[in-house]
C-alpha cells in the first residue's frame, strides 16, 4: 500500500513539466551576379570570309572573342565562390 501511495506521488510529480519549443524563421535572400555577366556572347561576323587570308585573319579575331566569353563564366563561377565562402 505504502508502495503504492509513493509511485502515485511520484507519477504525478512528474508529470508538471513545462515543454519547450524552438522556433526557426527562415527568410530566403536571392542574389545574382552582376549585370554585365549577363550579356550575350558577341558574335564578331555575321558572313564567310571573302579568302582564305581573310579566314587566317578572322580566326585571331574569333579567338579573342572566344576568351572575353569564357571570361564571362569564370567571373561568374568566381562570384558565386566568393558568395558561398561569406556565409
Amino acid at each position: 500500500m505504502a508502495a503504492s501511495v509513493c509511485l502515485s506521488l511520484f507519477l504525478t510529480g512528474c508529470s508538471n513539466f513545462t515543454e519547450t519549443k524552438v522556433l526557426t524563421q527562415i527568410q530566403t535572400e536571392y542574389m545574382f551576379p552582376p549585370a554585365a555577366d549577363y550579356q550575350p556572347c558577341v558574335i564578331p561576323f555575321d558572313r564567310p570570309p571573302y579568302s582564305k587570308d581573310e579566314g587566317y585573319d578572322r580566326d585571331v579575331v574569333w579567338m579573342t572573342y572566344l576568351v572575353m566569353c569564357a571570361n564571362q563564366v569564370d567571373r561568374t563561377r568566381k562570384w558565386v565562390e566568393n558568395k558561398q565562402a561569406d556565409k
